[in-house]
């Protein structure tokens, strides 16, 4: 159904005028990217289109939810790089400035 999903959101004419582009699947979830004064109505038919799949191939109904973010991995990386500032800090005597200049250094896309 994922597959099936994948190509019903491709051919998706609105979501190409929007400017959706599909990223990635995992597992059962699609990535995608969109501009952000369109990611409302993008989720929208995001969520039907593949709800409409399911149900066309199992004539049973389909529940589908659409997280939005602007990073898809932000929380882990995020949970990551706070462990290893604070780990250094601790490792330097609890000096934090000095573990805020190391994860700057070390993690550039962080400090845009």
């Amino acid at each position: 159904m994922t597959k099936l999903a994948m190509i019903r959101l491709y051919n998706d004419k609105r979501l190409k005028e929007l400017g959706f582009r599909l990223l990635i699947g995992v597992h059962d979830e699609l990535i995608g990217e969109c501009p952000e004064a369109n990611v409302q109505e993008v989720a929208k038919l995001l969520t039907d289109d593949m709800k409409a799949v399911g149900e066309e191939a199992t004539g049973i109904p389909f529940k589908c939810d659409a997280d939005i973010s602007y990073n898809w991995y932000w929380s882990s990386y995020r949970s990551i790089v706070l462990k290893e500032f604070l780990d250094y800090a601790k490792e330097h005597n609890n000096n934090y400035k000095e573990a805020f200049e190391y994860i700057t250094k070390e993690h550039e896309e962080l400090t845009p």
